[in-house]
């Protein structure tokens, strides 16, 4: 008799070693970014606006950093671990992963974020710049988790998730096509991520 565990999707983590540089780098755009975030709110609440899924109110999230300078190195060094992840997956050797987009998230206290996939770009990078306990955990979902849903499982959520620890200077590398979710931050601080979006082009022969 033997049991097996087959089809696991691979996840990439590496530590980036200069993350505390770029956290610094980017602090004169962040403040600009959180001083329109605190205006916004008096309009959001004023409103009474909430959204399910992103929860709103307590979120910052900008998508000009693939122009960022101060990013250029971080997203040449996203670019080789990407082309080393993506050989492991074993997708197509005649294309090569490319940053085609840089999402920064400033994540209050009370923010979260609900089950979502990233598809149809093949892989997602994050750099968590600014991470402590109590920012909330990164959760993946298993891949066939529709047809769990179907099945008598006991303890179905432990079966369900994945938990990913995390530290600060953490870059986590998964398949866009991986549903995920991120859980309450349940402290007085921001936690900050870049997510770095990459799809592909064909290799020059």
């Amino acid at each position: 008799m033997s049991i097996s565990n087959i089809f696991p999707v691979k996840i990439y983590k590496i530590k980036l070693p200069n993350y505390k540089e770029v956290l610094a780098a980017l602090e004169s755009r962040l403040n600009n970014y959180r001083n329109n975030f605190d205006k916004s709110q008096s309009i959001l609440n004023e409103h009474n606006e909430h959204n399910q899924f992103y929860n709103i109110k307590h979120n910052l999230t900008f998508d000009k950093g693939v122009n960022y300078p101060e990013l250029e190195d971080t997203k040449k060094f996203i670019a080789e671990h990407a082309q080393l992840y993506w050989n492991e997956l074993g997708y197509s050797n005649k294309l090569m992963p490319t940053v085609h987009n840089v999402l920064i998230n400033l994540s209050y206290q009370d923010s979260f974020l609900m089950d979502h996939i990233h598809a149809p770009w093949p892989i997602i990078a994050s750099i968590y710049l600014k991470f402590k306990d109590g920012h909330g955990q990164l959760m993946f979902t298993s891949p066939i988790d529709t047809l769990l849903m179907t099945q008598p499982i006991s303890d179905h959520f432990s079966n369900h998730y994945h938990y990913n620890d995390i530290e600060e200077g953490d870059v986590i590398i998964f398949p866009g096509y991986l549903r995920h979710r991120f859980n309450q931050n349940i402290i007085e601080d921001e936690r900050i991520c870049i997510s770095y979006y990459l799809g592909s082009e064909i290799k020059e022969l």
